[in-house]
């Protein structure tokens, strides 16, 4: 009897993993990411906001996060990544976007180099000269 519900479980089990829809996609990538104007000149330990948009082209994007690396001390790198998931359904023509501010404080008076992948092969470099006060 044992072996017979146990054979009736696998079996449902491998009827519903049958009927599962096969067109399912999830996937995580860099999305569009748009960053503000920053100052050309700032004084040490003055704080600068650093305004950021990651925007996706329809609803089946979500999980928007902003990444950011400092390669050096004076050289950062900002992105945005989102999920991608769709089972089949039709994603709506909507803009899904999420912003955040970053306040970046200076700590040496030298220039520091900003790089922002603002569309998949784009990259935005700007540049912040630090001065003493």
């Amino acid at each position: 009897m044992k072996k017979l519900i146990l054979l009736a479980l696998l079996s449902t089990f491998s009827l519903v993993s049958c009927l599962e829809n096969d067109s399912s996609i999830v996937s995580t990538s860099t999305i569009d990411l748009y960053a503000g104007i920053l100052p050309d000149t700032v004084t040490i330990y003055s704080t600068v906001p650093i305004s950021l948009r990651a925007t996706a082209p329809n609803s089946c994007w979500h999980s928007i996060q902003f990444r950011k690396e400092t390669i050096r001390d004076t050289l950062t790198n900002f992105w945005a990544i989102g999920t991608f998931e769709n089972h089949g359904e039709v994603c709506s023509e909507v803009l899904v976007t999420k912003d955040t501010v970053i306040n970046f404080v200076p700590t040496i008076t030298k220039s520091y180099v900003f790089q922002f992948l603002e569309n998949y092969n784009k990259v935005r470099v700007d540049t912040i000269v630090v001065v003493a006060e």
